[in-house]
């Protein structure tokens, strides 16, 4: 490897480490610095060659990302109302929107990713 490239395993523990700090804020937030450097780490790792690294180390990365991502959102709800205006959190290889709905406004609604297979069938509301 490329002395100035981390190893597939350094990658994934550092953006575990991410999450954390990112779970760690769940309930008091992050301000706009913490959400520019977060989404710049989890650039970095997405876009650092990966070709050589093992399907292991792949699915780990995958894995933090994840975690990083939902970590980050919900520590951008922290302290949001259901209406509010949505917060964001843009990078060049992820972007986010979290936002509070009112529990009516989710039912009977599918919810599904931007991309790939998945997804959940929410059921209607009570009579």
């Amino acid at each position: 490897a490329a002395p100035d490239v981390l190893e597939g395993s350094a990658r994934a523990d550092g953006l575990e480490q991410l999450q954390s700090v990112l779970e760690a804020s769940e309930y008091e937030g992050v301000d706009k610095d913490s959400t520019a450097n977060a989404m710049s780490a989890v650039d970095a790792v997405l876009l650092a060659d990966s070709s050589a690294l093992s399907t292991v180390d792949l699915l780990a990365i995958g894995l933090a990302v994840a975690g990083s991502a939902s970590g980050l959102g919900r520590s951008l709800l922290a302290g949001a109302l259901a209406g509010e205006e949505v917060s964001t959190a843009t990078g060049s290889t992820l972007n986010l929107t979290a936002s509070r709905a009112y529990a009516d406004a989710v039912q009977n609604v599918t919810l599904s990713p931007a991309f790939g297979v998945g997804g959940v069938s929410l059921p209607p509301g009570p009579p």
